[in-house]
Parts: structure tokens; sequence; C-alpha cells
């Protein structure tokens, strides 16, 4: 059981400034400590209890906000770097890099830096694991494996003749 020496009005006024939130410059707290919530949460984040707008798609953050919501600033993506969404982040993603030896590029990055690379696996082959690396396909279940080069014939295929009639052969019909 909690205890406390305090009584009376002071008691109540304690309990007030750790019940009720705050706001103070921008700066939301509760029990002392910023809060996750922003005026606009879809289209803010929180850095070091200020709430900052998000930068846009094809920008990242170049300097946090430090006092009030717009006092940051964002920067364009380079070249071969992107951000798909409004973000926080102060790097953008590097555009992926399709594999030369089974895949192919379908679809190249917009060149605002707001997308990736799309790739895609060459025919016969597939995206293995987590490691989303293309290998050769595995047969469907329940049909056989295509032959082998260099393996003997099964012995149920004979020697085939093949029988041509000549056009001037007395019954042939061309």
């Amino acid at each position: 059981m909690i205890t406390s020496s305090f009584s009376g009005p002071t008691r109540t006024f304690l309990s007030l400034i750790v019940i009720l939130p705050l706001l103070h410059k921008n700066k939301i707290y509760v029990y002392g400590f910023p809060t996750e919530t922003c005026s606009e949460p879809d289209k803010m984040y929180i850095h070091n209890g200020v709430c900052c707008y998000m930068c846009p798609p094809g920008n990242r953050v170049a300097s946090h906000c430090r006092s009030q919501p717009n006092d940051g600033s964002c920067q364009p993506c380079e070249s071969g770097y992107y951000q798909d969404d409004l973000n926080s982040q102060t790097d953008c993603v590097k555009v992926k890099l399709c594999d030369k030896r089974h895949e192919r590029v379908v679809e190249e990055p917009n060149k605002n830096g707001t997308s990736d690379r799309t790739c895609a696996c060459d025919d016969g082959y597939e995206y293995s694991g987590s490691g989303e690396r293309c290998r050769k396909a595995d047969p469907p279940v329940g049909l056989p494996s295509p032959p082998s080069v260099g393996l003997p014939s099964p012995s149920f295929i004979t020697d085939v003749t093949t029988t041509v009639t000549h056009p001037s052969s007395p019954g042939a019909h061309f």
C-alpha cells in the first residue's frame, strides 16, 4: 500500500499535476514525459518532445524541428534513393538493384524519388525465402521432372521406323 505524507489542498494540487496533460511551448507532457500524441498524428512525429511535421514522399528530414512544428526542414532524396511515404527519416532508402543473373527490371523508379525499382525473376525462376533471390523453380508437384541430358532412355521406348510412300506409288494420297 502506497501512502502519502501530503494531505488536503497540497495533495489535490499534486494529483492534478500528475493527471492533467501539460502543453508548454508546443511540447506535450504527461507525467513529466512527452506523449505520443500530436494534433495531426498522421502528418506529425515527436522529436525531443516537440511535434514536428513529417517530410513529404521523395524527401528526408534535413533537420528536426526544435520549438515549432514547422521549423524543421526537408531535403529531396538523391538520385538512386527514395522515400515512398510521409516520413520522419533522416536518410532515404537505396533503390533496389535487380540481380543481373536471373532477374529483370519490371519498372524503374520515378524521377521524383518516391518509388523503388520493381524486379521480377526470369522465366523458370522464382523468389526463394527471405533472401529474395531468384532460384531455379521446382517442377510443379505431381509432374515428373524433365529428363536430364546424358541419361539412357527409359526401357519402354523402342526404335521407331518411319515409312514414307513415294507419290507415284499406287494408293498414295497427299
